[in-house]
């Protein structure tokens, strides 16, 4: 083990320990080995602005675990998932749930089947698509999404893979889908509050078919 593999390790749990996060001596290990993977394969593939070992810990571990206690289900899929954010850390915490990672990139699908490989995450596979074009062969109890642009595109992109009672949790600048929400009658929407996602960059949003 390295002295920066060491210092990465003691980093995440410092940072860890005073949010009340779930974690044992081996996630801490997957996690500092996937934030190690994303600043090698950085270089090359350009998969994050975020470089900084502390702010890659807050935004990239801490914002991805915050969605953790809300998942529904046992079957989740990332929407656009990019350097496997939120659905890595998710995977590596949730063991017992199976993730599906669509990302329509041909670079960084390569980079989070490295990752998986790396990592051992036999919980994870990775769609090489955009997700309008996905063949379902099962429908997700839970869809998550870090980022949203344009949450009307969202909906449209999503609910065909969700089954009956699933649900999409987003991640999203506060203000961005509460007026355009209310225009979408088919969904409700429900603001998650909670002392570690106060502190996130942003609003945790579900969202819930009205059947």
């Amino acid at each position: 083990m390295t002295s920066y593999t060491m210092y990465m390790q003691q980093l995440i749990t410092d940072h860890f320990k005073p949010l009340d996060l779930t974690y044992n001596p081996y996630d801490i290990h997957k996690y500092e080995n996937f934030l190690l993977l994303m600043q090698k394969w950085n270089k090359a593939f350009n998969l994050t602005s975020i470089v900084n070992p502390k702010d890659m810990i807050e935004r990239h571990l801490v914002e991805s675990l915050a969605f953790g206690p809300y998942l529904c289900g046992s079957n989740i899929v990332d929407i656009g998932s990019g350097a496997g954010i939120p659905g890595v850390p998710l995977a590596i915490s949730n063991p017992d749930k199976n993730f599906v990672l669509i990302e329509s990139r041909a670079k960084r699908a390569r980079f989070l089947r490295h990752v998986s490989g790396e990592l051992g995450l036999s919980n994870v596979m990775v769609e090489e698509s955009r997700a309008e074009r996905v063949s379902l062969t099962k429908y997700f109890d839970t869809a998550v999404v870090k980022a949203v642009a344009d949450p009307f595109k969202l909906f449209s992109l999503v609910k065909h893979l969700l089954n009956n009672n699933g649900i999409i949790l987003v991640l999203a600048k506060d203000g961005v889908l509460d007026d355009d929400i209310s225009k979408k009658k088919e969904f409700e929407l429900i603001n998650i509050k909670d002392p570690l996602i106060d502190r996130l960059k942003g609003s945790l949003i579900r969202i819930e078919r009205n059947n």
